[in-house]
């Protein structure tokens, strides 16, 4: 229904747009009926979830002195989506000036009064202005050629013009990095759910792009996804990773910020193909690749840096035993992480950072700063001080975590079951593990190290896993000289 509708967009709206929407339907120009006005007024008071009471509704719309009338309810109702509609477009025509402008231009051209040249310098400039070079800057380049090439056929001049062969030029160099841009996506996409579709012409395309003299294979935005296809078409070709890297460090300032992040995306994922193909040494590559993406700002949306983001670069950084760069790093960007997350993240991480040294003392004074609504990051610090209370020998801290582990597991009820499993099966082994601890006889405790070998060889489902495994293989120490 049209009420639903309007509703779930108005919701998916922030407060300023919101604002601006209200503005617009009280322009006169977009809406001449004071009775939208007022169900607008109404929808926004009672946001998120407006009664569905029509007869409340209808007394917003006419007053007390009118019957009763569904349909016309309705019939504003589905006058105000339009409204909507109409506002999402326009502000969506306004998010570009050029788009305007070419309207306009376009305009003038058919209107043959004059001021096509006027505008039409003006219609360069702004696209001369951006600051970016991808695929929808290609497009544009083509639209403005186009339309000079148009006056100029108006004008019937015998001259050479240079406005069609520029525009031919612009709209091949749109199609080709489109086309490479949705070819890469498709292999992406077969690698994830396993389908083998093949993107057409490309055999005829890549022969074309792979010839030195091809005029389009410099230009940075076609490079970069021609690289990026021939990495996920040829993955066993390491150099085309190589100067998929190359390229993105020198040219990643011609797209925006989600393009160039995109761009990245498919490095880290063959990287990380690599990775769980046995290649470690992939592991240094994506380090790499994250401090290119901080130095370039590419990780930075809406001013921060996101956790998630964190976690990656400092789990990367602390396996390679980065141990010096990763506290600078935490240092360094505390500031910009968002400010309702900045400190528990940082403390959580700072925390992971004491604890790879085996720092105890200092993960837990961190740990301590750490309050988590995140049931995820709540989990990971729990299972942190689980593992420092055992490795530090701190038994009796141990045993009250443990069951203060389990209560927060049996009781909370925002945690998937599968969380709940993993993390039950890491206090089970903890526990088997600070038992067996407590034997000084040899044949016993490496007859229960042999039974949690087996025992972990058939459950895969442990939080931790390969800490757990590295426990029970160092029980060895105890019954060996």
């Amino acid at each position: 229904m049209e009420n639903a509708r309007l509703v779930r967009i108005m919701n998916s709206l922030s407060p300023g747009r919101l604002r601006a929407f209200r503005r617009y339907v009280a322009s006169p120009f977009f809406n001449r009926n004071a009775r939208l006005e007022a169900l607008l007024d109404w929808l926004m008071e009672h946001l998120p979830a407006p009664p569905d009471d029509k007869p409340a509704i209808h007394r917003v719309l006419f007053g007390t002195k009118k019957a009763f009338d569904e349909q016309r309810v309705y019939d504003h109702f589905s006058a105000l989506l339009r409204l909507l509609e109409g506002y999402l477009s326009w502000e969506a025509v306004q998010a570009d000036p050029f788009v305007p402008l070419q309207h306009l231009t376009a305009y003038l051209l058919e209107a043959e009064e004059g001021q096509f040249e006027r505008y039409h310098k003006k219609l360069r400039q702004t696209l001369k202005a951006r600051p970016h070079r991808n695929s929808g800057y290609f497009q544009q380049r083509y639209q403005t050629y186009l339309l000079a090439d148009s006056y100029f056929g108006r004008q019937q001049r015998r001259v050479y013009d240079e406005n069609l062969a520029e525009a031919e030029a612009s709209l091949d160099t749109y199609y080709l990095a489109a086309k490479l841009q949705h070819a890469c996506e498709m292999l992406n996409r077969n690698n994830i759910i396993n389908r083998q579709d093949r993107p057409q012409m490309m055999d005829s395309l890549e022969s074309e792009l792979t010839r030195t003299d091809n005029p389009y294979r410099e230009v940075p935005v076609i490079r970069i996804y021609f690289l990026i296809y021939l990495s996920l078409s040829q993955p066993e070709e390491e150099a085309h990773y190589e100067a998929l890297v190359s390229y993105l460090q020198q040219h990643a300032g011609d797209f925006t910020r989600e393009e160039a992040y995109a761009m990245y995306g498919y490095a880290l994922n063959y990287c990380t193909r690599k990775i769980n193909e046995g290649q470690g040494q992939y592991l240094e590559k994506i380090f790499l690749l994250f401090r290119q993406l901080l130095d370039q700002d590419i990780l930075i949306e809406g001013g921060y840096l996101a956790h998630w983001h964190v976690k990656n670069i400092v789990t990367v950084g602390l396996r390679l035993r980065e141990f010096q760069w990763v506290k600078g790093f935490l240092d360094t960007y505390r500031v910009r992480m968002h400010p309702e997350q900045r400190e528990h993240v940082y403390h959580f991480f700072l925390a992971t950072y004491h604890y790879e040294q085996q720092e105890y003392p200092e993960a837990l004074r961190a740990l301590q700063q750490v309050v988590f609504t995140d049931v995820y990051y709540d989990l990971g610090a729990r299972s942190m001080l689980l593992k420092i209370y055992y490795e530090a020998e701190e038994y009796e801290a141990l045993d009250y975590h443990i069951r203060a582990f389990q209560t927060y597991l049996r009781r909370n009820k925002d945690m998937s079951a599968g969380h709940r499993k993993v993390h039950r099966n890491l206090i089970r082994f903890v526990r088997k593990l600070r038992k067996l601890r407590k034997h000084s006889d040899p044949e016993r405790l490496e007859a229960g190290q042999a039974d949690l070998l087996k025992e972990i060889a058939a459950v895969r489902e442990v939080a931790d896993r390969k800490w757990v495994l590295a426990q029970i293989q160092k029980l060895e120490e105890m019954y060996t000289f």
